[in-house]
């Protein structure tokens, strides 16, 4: 039998244990879950919670170094935010988490609800390269000429493959030219013997990662992307040049202007 002071021993032990519950350890998580899982129901609320209020902190010192009001943000819109913030798994990202937080607090647009969607699907890699791109990019506009230039291209490519013979130095001049404010560089890697000398070439091709952070920031519709420079007709991939679609530029504006 306990007497009272075990008891409350007892009691604490089991709290400490849950304040200090990470899943670091292989297979901890799958025994806490069959075992004693509303200790594990425990422990995944706390975290929630904890994230929530790591990223409130963060986003009440963000709005206090500028002076910000901040206002009640319509449920419609707080409930969904606070469901997919808790989630966040990346200390990183909290900051970030906590712009849209503001910013939603100060200003809020119904196209916020779309942009918490956004961050929930991306890390903060991604997020970092987005407000890269965003600092080198001067115009909402650009993905407008981006377009232009890749139907012109398109236009000419298919003139010239008809009429190759006479017109592949005189059209040479009319292929149309487009600045990407960011570029990536692939990585080197050996190829096929080279077509004019007898020797094998090293080739700038994306490296897994880099086309899935590329891919998945396009299916998100926040970026677009394309080869920037090819060296003559060998398919020797040197750079891939990348922009800000509206809709992205729009989103990242959101987080670093944050009024």
């Amino acid at each position: 039998m306990f007497n009272d002071d075990k008891k409350i021993a007892s009691d604490n032990t089991v709290k400490n244990s849950l304040a200090n519950f990470e899943v670091t350890v292989d297979g901890l998580d799958k025994i806490i879950m069959l075992f004693f899982p509303s200790m594990r129901n425990a422990f995944v609320e706390r975290y929630r919670a904890q994230t929530i209020a790591n990223i409130g902190i963060e986003a009440v010192r963000l709005a206090n170094d500028s002076s910000i009001t901040l206002n009640a943000i319509p449920p419609k819109a707080a409930l969904p935010l606070i469901e997919e913030m808790s989630l966040e798994h990346e200390q990183p990202m909290y900051e970030v988490w906590a712009k849209l937080l503001v910013a939603s607090a100060s200003n809020f647009d119904p196209i916020q609800q779309q942009y918490a969607h956004i961050l929930s699907n991306i890390n903060s890699k991604q997020a970092n390269l987005l407000k890269i791109v965003y600092n080198k990019q001067n115009s909402v506009k650009l993905e407008e000429m981006y377009d232009e230039y890749v139907s012109k291209r398109l236009y000419i490519k298919q003139y010239n493959d008809m009429h190759q013979f006479d017109t592949l130095f005189t059209h040479i001049s009319q292929i149309p030219s487009f600045s990407f404010p960011h570029s990536i560089e692939g990585e080197a890697k050996l190829c096929h013997q080279n077509r004019f000398f007898d020797e094998e070439v090293s080739v700038m091709v994306l490296s897994g990662d880099q086309e899935n952070m590329l891919l998945s920031l396009t299916k998100l519709g926040l970026i677009k992307y394309d080869i920037c420079e090819l060296i003559w007709e060998d398919p020797r991939i040197t750079k891939y040049g990348m922009l800000l679609t509206n809709f992205g530029y729009s989103f990242i504006k959101c987080l670093e202007t944050m009024k």
